[in-house]
């Protein structure tokens, strides 16, 4: 790189050269990348994500990108807490519209894990433009019919 090179793109050799001099700084990285919301197949690849995952010597925490498991797992926690057992438990998963495009994670996350948890899942949307990734839907049937 040239002095004063910004490295702002998401080339992969910036990602390489990140991942790996960040490796030796700490002992995992968080990484939160928002999607771009021009290309929705490029965006569900998580191109970020999965490069620091790749290049990275050191555990790679997702941080919220597509899905948001962090964010999963304390909604689980939050929701035992409170809750106790979640099996058969109904569950209520709505938003609505916004301006601007917004990140899914949270969404999709949610959806996982109240589905991994065996709860009665209800989606709850405006209009079928909102309803989530199928990708996210299919894994939250197959957890919902296990």
């Amino acid at each position: 790189f040239d002095v004063g090179t910004v490295m702002d793109g998401e080339a992969e050799e910036h990602i390489a050269e990140v991942a790996r001099v960040l490796s030796r700084y700490v002992d995992l990285i968080g990484v939160r990348a928002f999607p771009k919301f021009q290309d929705w197949n490029l965006d569900r690849q998580d191109r970020v994500l999965q490069g620091f995952a790749r290049y990275a010597t050191v555990p790679v925490i997702n941080l919220e990108t597509i899905t948001h498991p962090c964010q999963e797992l304390a909604h689980a926690m939050a929701m035992r807490e409170r809750l106790g057992e979640l099996r058969g438990r109904k569950y209520v998963l709505t938003w609505t519209y916004h301006p601007r495009a917004l990140n899914t994670a949270v969404a999709n996350s949610a959806l996982l894990i109240a589905t991994r948890m065996g709860m009665d899942v209800t989606l709850l949307c405006p209009t079928p433009e909102y309803v989530l990734d199928e990708r996210y839907m299919e894994a939250a049937r197959q957890n919902a019919a296990a």
